[in-house]
């Protein structure tokens, strides 16, 4: 199975559910990445205030960058899910998406990445144990 997590900018939601997947997942026949529906020019980084959230909960992220949601990737996938509450669902297969309505938060606000990062990874830790029960 393959799994696409999806954010408005691939800089924190999408790499967020990605980086605690990566970690909690044990099931190596379930592949996951993560992209951005509509990436920021000039602002295609994680902060590193996310990052440091992350690490201090034992996570990392894999790639520094964001990923644009190709056609590739989306076909890639088998299942989608859309980690944000900005995202238009439409551009997205309905018969291949899930959506979790975390917000977004600014960079520098730490407190509300912290919040955010817990939302995540509590959806994630369902998703895990789902998974897990449909071998």
């Amino acid at each position: 199975m393959n799994i696409l997590f999806i954010c408005m900018h691939n800089r924190y939601r999408s790499k967020t559910a990605e980086a605690i997947f990566l970690k909690l997942n044990k099931n190596r026949n379930i592949k996951v990445k993560s992209a951005g529906a509509h990436l920021e020019l000039f602002r295609r980084y994680v902060s590193e205030n996310v990052k440091s959230v992350l690490k201090d909960k034992g996570y990392k992220v894999k790639s520094n960058w964001s990923h644009s949601a190709t056609e590739k990737l989306k076909d890639w996938a088998d299942k989608i899910v859309i980690v944000a509450d900005d995202v238009n669902q439409n551009e997205f297969p309905k018969s291949k998406r899930e959506v979790w309505k975390i917000k977004d938060c600014h960079q520098w606000d730490v407190p509300a990445i912290e919040k955010g990062v817990s939302k995540i990874e509590g959806r994630v830790r369902k998703l895990v144990k789902e998974l897990g029960k449909a071998k």
